[in-house]
C-alpha cells in the first residue's frame, strides 16, 4: 500500500495578529491552500491508500476551522488517520470534527492493508513538549498487543532538536515500544523531514505543510514558509 504522511498544517482561517508568532502566520500564504496544492500534486501522480496527519492540524483553531479541514479530507475519498498536536484545541477539534463535546485525549485505531494504524495522543494544548500519561500508555499497550503489525502515529519527537526539546516522559513510551515492537512511529512537530532510529525504534518525521524555523547563532529564530510531505 502507499501512504501519504503530512503534518503541522497550523490552519486558522482568521488570524488577528498582535504578537510575533501570529504576525508570522498571517504574513504567509494560507496553509490550507498549500495543503490543497500538495494533494493535487500527489494524487496526480500516485494512488494513495491512506493519508496520515501527525498533529497541529489547526493553530488555536475554532470548531469551524476543524470542520473546514475535515470537509476537504472527506471530499478526497481517501481513508485518513490523524493525531492532535500541542497547537490543537481539543474541544474545538471534537466539536468541529465529531459535533460532540471534548472526550479527552484523542486515541484511535484504524485497520487497513493488514496493519493497525494507532493514533496515540501525546499532546496537550499549552504544553509545547507534550505529555505521556499512564492512562494513555495503558490504552496504547492494549492496542499493541493485538496479533497484527502496527504503526504508531503521534505528534512529538523522541530526540532533542535545536530549539525543540524532546517529548516529556518519553522514557516510559520508548520502553513500551521496545516491548511491543511496532513497525515504526510516524510523527511531526519538528517541521523537518527525517528518518532515524531512536533506541532501535524507526521514527519517520513528516515535513510541515505550513512553515519551518532556523535557529541562528545569535539566538534568534528565522521562520519561512514551506510545504512538504512524505510518501511511504
Amino acid at each position: 500500500m502507499k501512504v501519504l504522511h503530512i503534518s503541522d498544517l497550523h490552519y486558522r482561517k482568521k488570524i488577528e495578529g498582535g504578537n510575533p508568532y501570529e504576525d508570522m502566520l498571517s504574513s504567509m500564504d494560507s496553509s490550507f491552500d498549500r495543503l490543497k496544492k500538495i494533494m493535487n500534486h500527489v494524487l496526480a501522480e500516485n494512488r494513495i491508500d491512506l493519508t496520515v496527519i501527525s498533529g497541529d492540524i489547526c493553530d488555536e483553531g475554532s470548531a469551524e476551522d476543524y470542520a473546514d479541514v475535515k470537509a476537504y479530507l472527506d471530499s478526497l475519498q481517501i481513508p485518513y488517520v490523524l493525531c492532535l498536536g500541542n497547537h490543537d484545541v481539543r474541544s474545538s477539534f471534537y466539536e468541529g470534527w465529531f459535533h460532540e463535546a471534548d472526550q479527552g485525549p484523542y486515541l484511535s485505531e484504524y485497520e487497513t492493508g493488514g496493519i493497525s494504524w494507532i493514533s496515540f495522543d501525546n499532546s496537550e494544548h499549552g504544553l509545547p513538549n507534550g505529555i505521556v500519561e499512564e492512562s494513555r500508555l495503558q490504552w496504547l499497550d492494549e492496542k499493541l498487543q493485538k496479533d497484527i503489525p502496527s504503526v504508531v502515529i503521534m505528534h512529538h519527537q523522541f530526540d532533542d532538536r535545536p530549539g525543540i526539546p524532546s517529548l516529556t516522559g518519553k522514557e516510559a513510551l520508548i520502553s513500551l515500544l521496545h516491548k511491543r515492537k511496532p513497525l515504526c512511529v510516524l510523527n511531526g512537530h519538528t517541521h523537518w523531514a527525517e528518518k532515524k532510529k531512536i533506541d532501535g525504534i524507526l521514527c519517520l518525521t513528516a515535513p510541515s505543510v505550513s512553515f519551518r524555523a532556523i535557529n541562528t547563532e545569535e539566538g534568534s529564530v528565522i521562520f519561512y514558509q514551506s510545504q512538504g510531505y512524505a510518501i511511504y
